[in-house]
């Protein structure tokens, strides 16, 4: 029943908004304060707290496993993805997937391959879908995915794992 209320009303509202182009900019208006009201919320829970909320959440990881995860220095992947930070000194990574939160030794990773889509168009090549699969020893959770924004930052982050690893 709500489902079929919600489509009905989207209806209404998408004719509303043809019929009527100035909607079109409440809409537009509606959308900008909603990011709006994210960006500021970001800038004024960093100006409380003096920190951002992956600091804190950093700091309470560190906390709990005695380690010194710090996203400034080694940080691979992204928010949406999922993210994994380095401690060089205790020799852990912290994997943060899916919601999930892991920190491991590094022999949990067996190997990684960093993977891409090429597309050829009008001589230009582009790169979409860059990410590093890992394998790692876990049996219940085999590989781990994570994205990277571009692939020359991937075969730097490819580069740096293999220093990771060899020592």
């Amino acid at each position: 029943m709500k489902k079929t209320l919600l489509v009905i009303i989207g209806i209404i509202a998408f004719v509303i908004t043809v019929i009527f182009p100035p909607i079109l900019l409440l809409w537009g208006l509606i959308l900008l304060i909603w990011l709006g009201y994210f960006f500021v919320s970001g800038v004024f829970y960093r100006l409380v707290h003096g920190k951002t909320k992956m600091d804190t959440y950093l700091e309470e990881q560190n906390a709990i496993h005695g380690t010194n995860f710090s996203h400034k220095k080694m940080c691979l992947g992204n928010v949406f993805s999922g993210l994994m930070f380095f401690d060089l000194d205790n020799r852990k990574i912290l994997i943060h997937t899916a919601g999930v939160t892991r920190v491991v030794d590094y022999d949990y990773i067996k190997s990684w391959q960093l993977n891409w889509v090429e597309k050829s168009k009008n001589n230009y090549i582009t790169y979409s879908d860059v990410h590093f699969q890992f394998a790692t020893t876990d049996i219940n959770n085999p590989t781990v995915r994570i994205s990277v924004p571009r692939k020359n930052i991937g075969e730097d982050w490819n580069n740096r794992l293999n220093i990771i690893f060899s020592e």
